[in-house]
């Protein structure tokens, strides 16, 4: 994922992230996972750079990593969980085995990419569009710009072809607009409605 993943792969194995939720869910990911997300490889740089300090737990035993501990103070443990999915089939090879073994097989990849991120896709929109606007912002504030731009790509293919109303229901806008004041705004900016 651009230039996030270049010193990803050199990080040792003996340090591991432990990325902290804002509701205090904790993952223990490794480096090449966790530092997918900007927000992560900043605080990796400058902690591992100053060797410890107060965010590194020591190890329990030489062997043992040790672990970074990185607060994600404004996403909830359920929608890291699902960034950090995405970060996980990512990490290795940016998918690309994965949409190669499809292409090999004759499978029909969707406008998403392949399978993997067409039920990715789907878990993001079952129910409600709410964990969808939630991982959207989310990747935005961890700085995950693949997913960013996959969130933005759906919410976009949602509501192409809509109308006012099933836009808003998409949404979950709830107009306070009278029916005549609705009508004025038609008839101001009709050039938006054709």
């Amino acid at each position: 994922m651009g230039y996030l993943k270049t010193n990803c792969i050199d990080m040792t194995p003996r340090i591991k992230i432990r990325l902290i939720s804002s509701d205090g869910y904790v993952f223990d990911e490794l480096p090449k996972v966790a530092c997918m997300m900007g927000i992560v490889k900043w605080s990796y740089d400058d902690l591992v750079r100053e060797d410890a300090g107060e965010n590194v737990d020591a190890p329990e035993s030489p062997r043992s990593p040790r672990f970074l501990k990185v607060p994600i103070l404004n996403v909830s443990g359920d929608i890291l969980g699902l960034i950090l999915e995405y970060c996980r089939f990512h990490a290795d090879d940016d998918g690309r085995a994965t949409r190669r073994k499809e292409k090999e097989k004759g499978e029909n990849n969707t406008d998403n990419g392949n399978e993997w991120h067409r039920q990715y896709a789907e878990k993001l929109m079952r129910d409600t569009p709410r964990k969808l606007f939630e991982v959207s912002y989310a990747s935005d504030y961890v700085d995950l710009r693949d997913l960013s731009a996959f969130t933005c790509k759906l919410i976009a293919d949602a509501v192409r072809k809509k109308s006012v109303n099933e836009i808003r229901n998409f949404f979950m806008i709830d107009t306070a607009m009278t029916l005549e004041e609705e009508e004025n705004v038609r008839k101001e900016y009709s050039w938006a409605f054709d």
